[in-house]
C-alpha cells in the first residue's frame, strides 16, 4: 500500500505541471482508473480536458486513443471493421481495429455522439471485450474510457426542461410558468401575455459589462406546426417557425427565425457576443496639444453633436480638407446641420446640385480634429468609432434617430435601412438594444440589411423619433 500511495502521489505531482489547479479532478481520474472503472467528465471548451487524460496516459506509458464523437459517428468507427486485404493473389478478410483498442480511451464531447454509437462503448467498458461480427476480441488491460461533454446550454436556445439562471438559482421554464401564472400584467392584441415574476438575472448592461437586471416572462399563443432543430453537436431543439435564434453570420449577430435557417448557420450563445473595446473620448484641451492649428471653438459633447456627427457619418463625407453633408428628401435636417456648425465657429457653404443641396465647411483643422479627439477618420469607409456605444442615453437617442432616419426608408410597417460594414451593422443594433428595440440583420452576400419591424416598428414610432430632424 505504501507504494501505491508514493505512486499516486508521484503521478499526481508530475501531472500538476502540466495540468494546474485542477488536482481534484486529477485524482478522480486516477481513482477511477486505480478502480477499474471509467469517467465521465464535464466542462466548458477548452479547459484541459483532452490534455488532462493525454497527460495522464503518458505518465503511466499506456497506449493512449482518442475518439472525437459526432452526430454521424458510426458504431464501426469506433470498434473497428473487416476490410478486403489481397496476398499472393488471394483476397480475404482482416480485422482492422478501431480506437477503442487502446489502454486509455478519450470519448470525446459523448454528448454530440447518437445513442447507438454510444452503446458501442457499453461492451468495451463492462467486459473489457469488443465484438464484431461473430468474433469477439478482448481488450488490452488496463483499459480506461473518459468521456467528456459539454454543458448543453452552449447552443444559445433552451427548452422547457432546461435550467436558465434566475434570482440567483437555476430554474426550468416549467418551474417559471408555474410562478407566473398569478402575475399576470398585460396582453396585447395577438394575444401575446406578459408575466412579472420579480426576478432578475446576469445580462450585458450598456457598458458591456455584466450585472444584475430585471427579467420578465411572456408567452404567446400558437397553433401551427413545430420546427425540430438538430444542431451540428447533436442537440435537438423543438420550436415553433418563429422562434428567433442568434446566428453568426459571416461576423455580424444577426436574429433568424427558426423557418429561417440553414445547416450553414451557427448558432451563438447570448453571452458570447462580441464586445467593443471603449474607446475615450479625448478632451479638447488634449486634442488642442496635438494639432498644427485649433479650430474656432470647441465642440461640445451634447445632442447636437450627435446629430451632427451622425449626419456627417450617414448623408455626408469627411475628405482631407473638408466635411460635407448632402441632403435631397429632408431640408429641415440639412438647414439644422447648418446652424449647429455655425455654433461651432464654422461657415458652411450651401450649393445645389441636381436637386440634392450640399453643405460643404473647408477646414482641415477641423478634419483633424474629429480624428484626434472622436477617432473619426476620413476616407470613404465611413466607420462609427466603437465608443458610440457608450455615448449618454440622450445622446444614443438623437444619433440613432437622425441616423436611421437619413439611411433608412419607410415601408410595410417596417424601417429599413442597409450598410456595407458589419462593425457598423453591430455597433448600430447595440445602440437599439439599448433603447428596447431589436433590429432583425441579414446579409445577402453584399450589404447588411437592417430592419425594424412588428412590436418594436411601433415602439421606434411612439417614441417620435422622426420628428424634429
Amino acid at each position: 500500500m505504501k507504494n501505491y500511495k508514493q505512486i499516486f502521489d508521484e503521478l499526481q505531482k508530475e501531472a500538476g505541471k502540466i495540468i494546474v489547479g485542477q488536482e481534484s479532478v486529477v485524482e478522480q481520474i486516477l481513482t477511477a482508473i486505480l478502480c477499474d472503472g471509467n469517467a465521465l467528465l464535464e466542462g466548458y471548451p477548452g479547459l484541459a480536458k483532452t490534455l488532462t487524460v493525454r497527460t495522464l496516459a503518458q505518465l503511466m506509458d499506456l497506449k493512449f486513443s482518442r475518439i472525437q464523437n459526432t452526430p454521424d459517428l458510426m458504431p464501426s468507427d469506433i470498434t473497428g471493421t473487416y476490410i478486403i486485404e489481397e496476398t499472393s493473389g488471394k483476397r480475404q478478410f482482416k480485422f482492422q481495429p478501431g480506437p477503442i483498442f487502446a489502454n486509455v480511451v478519450l470519448a470525446d464531447e459523448i454528448n454530440r455522439a447518437t445513442p447507438k454509437t454510444q452503446s458501442a462503448l457499453l461492451e468495451a467498458m463492462q467486459e473489457k471485450q469488443v465484438t464484431v461480427g461473430t468474433n469477439t476480441f478482448k481488450l488490452d488491460l488496463p483499459f480506461f474510457v473518459l468521456a467528456t461533454q459539454n454543458p448543453i446550454e452552449q447552443e444559445g436556445s433552451l427548452s422547457l426542461n432546461q435550467a436558465v439562471f434566475v434570482n440567483g438559482q437555476l430554474k426550468t421554464g416549467e418551474e417559471l410558468l408555474e410562478i407566473a401564472q398569478d402575475r399576470f400584467i398585460s396582453e396585447d392584441s395577438k394575444g401575446i401575455k406578459l408575466y412579472d415574476i420579480n426576478a432578475w438575472t446576469f445580462a450585458l448592461n450598456p457598458s458591456g459589462k455584466l450585472g444584475k437586471q430585471k427579467c420578465l416572462l411572456y408567452t404567446l399563443p400558437y397553433s401551427d406546426e413545430m420546427i425540430v432543430i438538430t444542431t451540428k453537436t447533436g442537440k435537438r431543439i423543438v420550436v415553433t417557425k418563429n422562434h428567433p435564434f442568434l446566428v453568426n453570420e459571416h461576423g455580424a449577430i444577426t436574429w433568424k427565425k427558426a423557418e429561417e435557417l440553414t445547416k450553414y448557420d451557427y448558432l451563438v450563445n447570448p453571452a458570447k457576443l462580441p464586445s467593443f473595446e471603449q474607446q475615450k473620448v479625448t478632451s479638447h484641451e488634449e486634442a488642442i496639444k496635438r494639432m498644427a492649428k485649433p479650430i474656432p471653438k470647441e465642440i461640445p459633447f451634447d445632442e447636437d453633436f450627435a446629430f451632427w456627427i451622425a449626419f456627417l457619418l450617414s448623408d455626408g463625407s469627411v475628405g482631407e480638407k473638408h466635411v460635407e453633408a448632402v441632403q435631397k428628401n429632408y431640408p429641415e435636417a440639412l438647414d439644422r446641420f447648418v446652424e449647429v456648425s455655425k455654433k461651432y465657429g464654422f461657415k458652411p457653404s450651401v450649393a445645389v446640385n441636381r436637386g440634392c443641396r450640399y453643405a460643404r465647411i473647408y477646414s482641415k483643422p477641423l478634419v483633424e480634429y474629429l480624428s484626434i479627439r472622436f477617432g473619426i477618420s476620413n476616407g470613404k469607409d465611413k466607420e462609427i468609432p466603437a465608443w458610440f456605444l457608450g455615448m449618454p442615453t440622450g445622446m444614443n437617442k438623437e444619433f440613432l434617430k437622425t441616423f436611421i432616419s437619413l439611411e433608412s426608408s419607410l415601408r410595410d410597417n417596417r424601417v429599413v435601412f442597409t450598410q456595407k460594414s458589419a462593425k457598423n451593422t453591430n455597433i448600430i443594433s447595440y445602440m437599439l438594444l439599448r433603447e428596447g428595440i431589436l433590429s432583425w440583420v441579414r446579409h445577402d452576400g453584399r450589404i447588411f440589411r437592417l430592419k425594424i419591424q412588428g412590436k418594436d416598428f411601433i415602439s421606434f414610432i411612439k417614441k417620435n423619433w422622426l420628428d424634429n430632424l
